[in-house]
């Protein structure tokens, strides 16, 4: 899915709350439709799934690690 496209890498994973949030929401802006996020965390961020959905953000989670990854792009 994300072959072809930009990938920016958001490693939040050593940050406390409320920081890997706002960075995340910072970064939204630099998504096109041929960039996304790779949105690397310790933990599921929770509130970050509301933001997504309300700003019309797809999402694809890998939890299946050590780490929480959210790969956010446009819909």
């Amino acid at each position: 899915m994300f072959e072809n496209m930009t990938q920016i890498i958001l490693d939040v994973s050593e940050y406390e709350a409320p920081v890997p949030l706002q960075r995340a929401i910072n970064s939204l802006s630099s998504i096109d439709k041929n960039t996304y996020i790779k949105f690397i965390h310790r933990m599921r961020p929770c509130l970050l799934f509301d933001v997504l959905d309300k700003g019309g953000y797809s999402y694809e989670i890998d939890d299946s690690g050590e780490q929480y990854i959210v790969y956010i792009y446009k819909k």
